[in-house]
């Protein structure tokens, strides 16, 4: 499996929360990705690659944090960070 999963192009054209959405379906879904591999414990490369979707969305959370709910990205970051 590999975790190249490519780059999330935005554009002038996408908003704020276009932009963050983007960028956490892009992390959620190379996290989904890992889930099988983690759950079959057969390579901890899956552990490694979902702990890093999770770090790039808390971080997309800390980026956008100024732009979005607070109460909605407090409890978000937080489970993330139990997660992770």
């Amino acid at each position: 499996m590999s975790d190249d999963q490519g780059q999330v192009q935005l554009m002038n054209r996408h908003g704020v929360g276009d932009a963050f959405g983007l960028i956490v379906h892009h992390d959620l879904a190379t996290m989904l990705t890992w889930i099988p591999v983690v759950r079959a414990d057969s390579d901890i490369e899956g552990v490694h690659q979902v702990r890093v979707a999770l770090r790039r969305m808390r971080a997309a959370a800390s980026v956008f944090s100024k732009a979005m709910p607070q109460g909605i990205l407090t409890q978000w970051t937080e489970e993330m960070r139990w997660m992770a």
